[in-house]
């Protein structure tokens, strides 16, 4: 489950990347193959646990870092971690979708 390093290099020099390290999306070492062409989803849209206040100030939010995140939030907009977490959660359907969508070609 290698990164592309030269992507992840120009990832992390983003503001926001820089601030909210654990929102790094995850580029696989293979984006870059000849036998495919390269397909890279980008889209903010996370859930924080239920007694968390982090996204009702969106301009704090934005204008935030992952510092002011306890542990737990941190971890549930850790786009990383999602491609080793648990696939059965109801909330990872879009990841299954795009998987199946990929292999079929419809």
């Amino acid at each position: 489950m290698g990164v592309n390093a030269e992507l992840d290099a120009g990832l992390a020099g983003i503001d926001h990347f820089a601030r909210y390290p654990a929102m790094l999306p995850y580029v696989g070492a293979a984006y870059r193959g000849t036998d495919h062409r390269p397909t890279l989803l980008l889209a903010e849209s996370h859930y924080f646990p239920p007694k968390s206040t982090a996204h009702l100030d969106a301009a704090g939010w934005y204008a935030g870092s992952q510092a002011g995140l306890t542990a737990e939030e941190a971890s549930w907009v850790d786009c990383r971690g999602i491609v080793s977490c648990s696939w059965r959660s109801r909330g990872h359907k879009i990841f299954r979708e795009v998987n199946r969508c990929l292999l079929t070609g419809r």
